[in-house]
């Protein structure tokens, strides 16, 4: 159905004024040379400027002219973001590279997107969730909710409706933003045959769906580096590993370089104690170490902030979002990490 010319005219200057093609205090040309301009007779354009001023856009002043008034800026979005692992008071956000990181990219997604940002540590997480409930915020950020206590907020925050992302986790039921396991593993086994080694263990955890990814994508890669019997590669525990379960897997082959999965650094060293052997290259997953620490592939963090804000963005505005948006992580080599020591041997004594 074609349209009304006073309709057409009302959005066209509707949509110079929102985009502030027409700045707020700007005098509108006279209507007969604005009407000339749009090609509409001096009525139609009288018509949709009498509907601008009703919706409060223009103000008509006798004798003085048409001026474009100043738009009412809408009250910014309030987002919430629950850091479960921020514990300032034994670890200084100055000092909390991963929290720091990822509130660096949230922050700077939200600035662009107009939001403003309430940060809640560990313990003040259940406040900050009662207080989106109440209403007082219009979206929340969820930070690696492992807990039984967060996961139960969670489900309150889901039978309310409040929009909700989490963040290196997945959790069913909500949008996630998570680091690639196979993008994880195709660089540091890549990157660890790149530089000579052939015998790589996996020391980690099998206890969850993300535990069971990394460790698939560690043997897929190593199906395709032609290795016959990846599963003798890992070195896996449900719960906690101990010194002597990794030196007892350690026997299957002459590993030179290990991959740790989650929370595997501190047993490692225990082994290294315990069991003293030649230099390992070691390549950590998912957790940024000390300064003298192992190499590391870590979240992108300030990617996973971004990515999570433009999530809420769309949520808020009635858009669909994916369930699982994955980012790639950062591959930080140190120097320990190098090439197997008989290679490095025979290469000197040439």
């Amino acid at each position: 159905m074609t349209r009304l010319k006073k309709d057409r005219v009302y959005d066209e200057l509707r949509r110079r004024i929102e985009t502030g093609e027409y700045v707020p205090q700007l005098r509108l040309p006279n209507e007969l040379e604005l009407a000339r301009e749009c090609g509409v007779s001096f009525i139609t354009l009288r018509s949709a400027l009498a509907r601008l001023s009703e919706d409060g856009l223009i103000e008509r002043l006798p004798g003085r002219g048409t001026f474009v008034r100043k738009l009412n800026s809408p009250e910014p979005k309030k987002l919430l973001m629950a850091l479960s692992r921020l514990r300032p008071e034994k670890c200084p956000l100055e000092n909390d590279f991963f929290n720091r990181e990822l509130i660096s990219g949230v922050l700077t997604q939200s600035y662009i997107a107009g939001f403003t940002v309430d940060i809640r540590s560990q313990s003040q997480i259940a406040s900050g969730i009662e207080d989106a409930l109440a209403g007082l915020y219009d979206a929340v950020i969820f930070d690696r909710p492992d807990s039984p206590e967060c996961q139960a907020l969670l489900g309150r925050l889901q039978e309310k409706g409040v929009p909700t992302v989490v963040t290196l986790r997945r959790n069913a039921g909500f949008p996630s933003v998570v680091l690639s396991s196979s993008d994880g593993m195709f660089r540091m086994v890549r990157y660890l045959f790149g530089i000579g080694h052939r015998h790589i263990a996996l020391i980690d955890r099998d206890a969850t769906p993300i535990d069971r990814e990394r460790i698939n994508a560690f043997q897929h890669e190593l199906r395709i580096a032609g290795v016959a019997n990846p599963q003798r590669h890992c070195i896996l525990n449900k719960e906690c590993s101990t010194a002597e379960k990794i030196a007892e897997g350690m026997k299957a082959f002459p590993f030179s370089a290990v991959i740790l999965g989650c929370s595997r650094r501190k047993v490692f060293q225990e082994f290294i104690t315990a069991f003293p052997h030649k230099n390992y290259s070691v390549i950590q997953w998912g957790v940024n170490g000390e300064p003298d620490s192992y190499s590391v592939f870590s979240e992108a963090r300030p990617e996973t902030g971004c990515e999570a804000v433009k999530l809420v963005q769309r949520m808020l505005a009635g858009k669909a979002v994916p369930e699982i948006t994955e980012v790639t992580g950062e591959l930080m080599i140190r120097t320990r990490c190098a090439a197997p020591v008989e290679l490095l041997d025979a290469i000197n004594s040439k």
